[in-house]
Formats: structure tokens, sequence, C-alpha cells
């Protein structure tokens, strides 16, 4: 037994597995586990137009479309179809930059968000998560005084 070396040191976690391949941990099963990739779309609802901006989790904006960048003009930007036709152009970009879920994010007022939201939810891109993010008011700025007469 000359000149073979014997270790007698302690087994550690960090020895024992320095001469594992990787991707052969405790817990993976074999094969790497790839991760989707969630997008974020904020749908903005004004009385007047609908934005919509799609960016990613870390918040870096990709795309934005909104109810005058679909053809709409005046008051048309206020309508209904409107709404559907922006939501249908923003998931088509989500699709172009390769996201496979979706978490949609509303703010503001009217029925124009809730037609988008219907249109949105009938697409390839399944959404994950829904959030309503509308400010409430908290009684807001004092009134004017009441006037004298």
């Amino acid at each position: 037994m000359q000149g073979s070396k014997i270790w007698t040191g302690k087994v550690t976690r960090k020895s024992f597995r320095k001469g594992l391949p990787a991707g052969s941990g405790r817990f993976s099963q074999g094969g790497e586990h790839k991760r989707k990739r969630v997008g974020m779309i904020s749908i903005t609802a004004t009385g007047n137009n609908t934005l919509f901006t799609l960016s990613d989790r870390k918040g870096k904006l990709i795309g934005s479309v909104s109810a005058g960048s679909v053809g709409f003009r005046n008051s048309g930007k206020s309508a209904l179809a409107a709404a559907e036709k922006g939501a249908a152009r923003i998931i088509f970009k989500a699709q172009e930059a390769g996201f496979q879920l979706l978490r949609v994010e509303m703010r503001g007022i009217g029925y124009t968000k809730l037609k988008a939201l219907r249109a949105m939810v009938h697409t390839p891109v399944p959404i994950l998560e829904i959030v309503e993010k509308t400010a409430r008011s908290h009684n807001g700025c004092r009134l004017p005084r009441k006037r004298r007469l």
C-alpha cells in the first residue's frame, strides 16, 4: 500500500458534491428545469383613451399601445372596440417578445378596461394573475370655504 493516498478528512456536503456533474443535485430530476418568461401588461383606462404597456418582470418597457395608435381618433378612442383592438395588439407584441405567461395590472375607471381584459382572456398566452390597482380616494383636499351672501 505504499504510494496510495487515503483521504482521512471529514466528508462535507461541498466535498461530496465536488465530483458530481452539474444538474445532478439532490432536488433535480436529471434535466434542467426551464423557467417560463412572465410579462406584465398594464391597462390604464381613462375617460378618453385606453393605454396598454408591456414590460418584463423587472419593469423594463418592451412595448406600448394606445387606442389612438390602433387607428381610432377623437371620441372613437374611448369606445369598446378600440380597447378590444388595443388588447389584441399588445398580446401580439407579448407573443413576439417570447412571453409564455402574463400578469395584468388594471388602473382607472370605466368599462373599457373590462372589455380589454375579456379580449385578453381568449388569447393563446395564458394570464397568470389579474391585479386591480386603481387609486382609492382618501377624502382628498380641503373644500373651498362656503360663500357668504
